[in-house]
């Protein structure tokens, strides 16, 4: 089954009444740019960042991995509409001062246009994508303490791979993989789920210990992404108990 199936999750549908029919939801546009520097061979040093918008909302997640330090931004604001193609991006600040961990003042002074690829501008480009372009999602849930806990769904085509490992005290170890074949019904859920939900949003600030996360693999780059809390207890809670994981 075509990948596109199981992840369109970047189109979302309202349910018309008669008197509501022509009223429907706008689609999740979303846009990746990622920019690599020397030395490659490692994994430094590398910018991220996500775009997504929808209606005239949007969310941007900006990723700084430096190699011995990495730090995540996620703004959201408003889109200002110059005409049909043009508009800006007004970031909603806590105060005009605030100072993010990368250079934001040129990127939300830009002025972007829409493209058959993506949007421009004068010094960014970022390429709109969904995901029949994506090779791998990898869904990753670390937690750190008594055990440690460490598990990842790794999700392609129609198949997936649920592993788990699990550190006590003084003890080796504990490691489970289990490769499934997922049904039809299967994929229909798992892509309603992601439809219906994939908009970025904040980690919860008082979870210290606890890191839930997406790995994106594009061919060209990996992009890591947080999940939105329904996507979580979705494949952690709801899927692990349908399959006594």
């Amino acid at each position: 089954m075509k990948y596109f199936l199981i992840f369109s999750f970047f189109f979302t549908f309202v349910n018309c009444s008669k008197q509501e029919k022509e009223i429907r939801a706008k689609p999740i546009e979303t846009y990746f740019s990622q920019s690599q520097m020397l030395p490659a061979h490692n994994g430094c040093c590398t910018f991220s960042s996500l775009l997504q918008i929808k209606d005239r909302h949007f969310k941007y997640y900006h990723l700084n991995n430096q190699g011995d330090y990495t730090t995540v931004d996620i703004i959201d604001g408003n889109v200002i509409n110059e005409n049909e193609s043009t508009f800006y991006l007004k970031p909603k600040l806590d105060s005009i001062n605030q100072k993010l961990s990368y250079d934001s003042d040129e990127f939300f002074k830009q002025k972007f246009s829409r493209t058959k690829s993506g949007l421009k501008s004068a010094t960014s480009l970022l390429v709109q994508k969904d995901f029949e372009d994506i090779n791998v999602l990898s869904l990753v849930r670390v937690k750190y303490g008594n055990p440690d806990l460490n598990e990842n769904f790794t999700l392609k085509e129609d198949s997936m791979i649920y592993e788990k490992m699990e550190s006590f005290d003084n003890e080796s170890p504990k490691m489970v993989k289990k490769k499934m074949k997922l049904t039809s019904a299967e994929v229909k859920e798992i892509n309603e789920v992601f439809r219906e939900n994939f908009w970025i949003e904040k980690p919860p600030a008082n979870k210290e210990n606890l890191y839930i996360y997406a790995n994106i693999n594009l061919g060209s780059g990996n992009f890591q992404i947080p999940l939105n809390t329904k996507i979580q207890n979705y494949f952690f809670l709801t899927f692990k108990k349908q399959k006594r994981l």
